[in-house]
């Protein structure tokens, strides 16, 4: 057998290293699940992470062109800084996809980025453009059409034509409307206008510095508002492109959106792809170390207890007194070797003692007569011991009853009885004495009886002779008589006698009654 000549304490041992390597086995199996599980969120992680950065990108972009709308129409400087901030924390998220995306992507981010470079380019033109044509009424352009305008309308005040006021307001219509709508018509309509009032101003000022002045101011308003128009119209186109730059960098924006949403898509079926098989490769090793760990525990407590179960038969059959069987494991180097010598040795001790058994048998057949011999004996001695004792307490007991109370026992029992011949003695001696107390005490009664003055009649048929004492009683020791007379003595009752005395002969006969 292949574990037959280890010890015990070797296949113990033995156990416990395919034990401790099975669950070290099966701890590095799960440890490496969990690693590849760790992966797996790291992976998921980064991607909601990327998600998220793409959201924030979005947002950014989205912001961005809020703050435009708002510089466009509350022309504040303010809004342009909160542009460009939303501009410089979306490069910061591309930038960080940058570092972690796949090849593609990061050719679709680099795209983003130039759009969203453009996209800030022609902001920053629209705000120029935006600058030159004046924020309010009093800056750029605007403010020096608002200065031309004030000059003219000042050297006007002196002028009451109402043509010339009438033609100015028209000119500030369609610049006006020019404002405001940015319709290049009024362009033609104000030049139409301007030339319309420079002919009013030569028919109503004369030649000389006045009408000069007003000219010269209508001149400057004129370059004013031809500047301004032009500048308008540049600011027009450059708001196009603005738009245009938003407009091409919006689906870029949607487009990384949805590459992202891809690869992660893909990535968590490949995850839960990768998962299955994992968990089947797992259960599989699992399932072979503990196969493989139950075999060597099963192999190994086999050899443990298949010894143990063969020597526990050959010793019950020992106990039964089989002694002609085939000791197991005798000769082996194992401990069960060491109980097989232990075993073989009793089985030889249990031949000697059968034939010692034997031996002892016959002894005791031939002892067995000898104590019949013995006991019948001792029965017989003990029967004549008995019946000596209970002849002896029968003579007793006949002379007892015979009203004999001074006889005594004086032959010894057998040592059984001594004690049953000593008690007989004793009682006899009592009862004896108990009667002589009797008889004291009834002589002390009739005494009294006759020196009482009237003793009461006790025999009737026969009257006392003892002649007549003195009437003082004598005094006797309460200790001599009855109970009854004791008391009466202690109570010191007088006893009541008849006057008249009895004969003397007739009060023995009464007192020997009475004994």
């Amino acid at each position: 057998m292949l574990f037959a000549n280890l010890r015990i304490s070797q296949r113990v041992m033995l156990l416990a290293a395919m034990a401790l390597v099975g669950i070290i086995t099966i701890c590095a199996i799960f440890i490496g699940q969990r690693h590849v599980e760790h992966g797996y969120r790291a992976a998921a992680d980064a991607l909601a992470e990327s998600k998220a950065d793409v959201a924030s990108l979005s947002a950014s972009v989205s912001a961005s062109y809020m703050f435009q709308q708002a510089f466009l129409l509350e022309k504040e400087m303010a809004s342009t800084e909160k542009f460009k901030a939303a501009v410089s924390q979306g490069r910061g998220v591309l930038a960080s996809l940058r570092r972690s995306a796949t090849p593609d992507l990061a050719a679709q981010l680099d795209q983003l980025s130039i759009g969203l470079t453009a996209y800030e380019a022609a902001f920053d033109t629209l705000v120029k453009n935006n600058q030159d044509l004046g924020l309010d009424q009093d800056n750029g352009l605007q403010g020096a059409m608002r200065s031309a305008v004030h000059s003219i309308e000042g050297r006007l005040d002196a002028v009451d034509d109402t043509a010339i006021r009438a033609s100015m307001l028209m000119l500030r219509r369609h610049e006006k409307d020019f404002i405001l709508r940015g319709d290049a018509s009024y362009l033609q309509k104000h030049t139409e206008e301007a030339e319309t009032f420079t002919t009013l101003v030569k028919n109503a000022f004369r030649p000389g510095a006045q009408r000069s002045r007003v000219l010269d101011g209508l001149e400057i308003y004129r370059s004013a508002f031809r500047f301004y128009a032009e500048a308008s119209i540049g600011e027009a186109e450059t708001r196009k492109d603005v738009a245009a730059a938003y407009l091409a960098l919006e689906p870029q924006v949607q487009v990384v959106s949805a590459a992202y949403e891809t690869e992660r898509e893909t990535i968590l079926v490949e995850n839960e792809r990768v998962a299955s098989r994992n968990l089947t490769v797992v259960a599989g090793l699992v399932l072979l170390a503990i196969v493989g760990l139950g075999g060597g525990v099963w192999i190994i407590g086999r050899s443990i207890t298949r010894p143990v179960a063969a020597m526990t038969g050959a010793m019950g059959k020992l106990a039964e007194g089989q002694t002609d069987l085939a000791i197991p494991s005798f000769g082996s180097r194992s401990e069960f070797g060491a109980m097989a010598g232990a075993l073989h040795t009793f089985r030889e001790a249990a031949i000697a003692n059968r034939r010692l058994e034997e031996e002892a048998a016959t002894a005791r057949a031939n002892a067995e007569g000898e104590r019949v011999r013995l006991q019948r004996e001792a029965e017989t001695e003990a029967r004549a011991r008995l019946s000596h004792a209970t002849g002896g307490l029968a003579e007793g007991l006949r002379r007892l009853a015979s009203g004999d109370l001074a006889f005594e026992l004086t032959e010894p029992f057998a040592p059984d009885f001594e004690n049953l011949r000593r008690d007989l003695n004793a009682t006899v001696a009592q009862l004896a004495d108990v009667m002589s107390s009797i008889a004291h005490a009834s002589i002390s009664i009739e005494g009294e009886a006759a020196r009482s003055p009237r003793a009461p009649t006790i025999c009737p048929a026969a009257p006392s002779t003892r002649p007549h004492r003195s009437k003082r009683p004598r005094q006797r020791s309460n200790r001599s008589l009855p109970m009854s007379a004791t008391r009466r003595a202690d109570r010191k009752t007088p006893i009541v006698l008849p006057a008249k005395p009895m004969p003397r002969v007739k009060a023995q006969q009464c007192s020997f009654q009475m004994r």
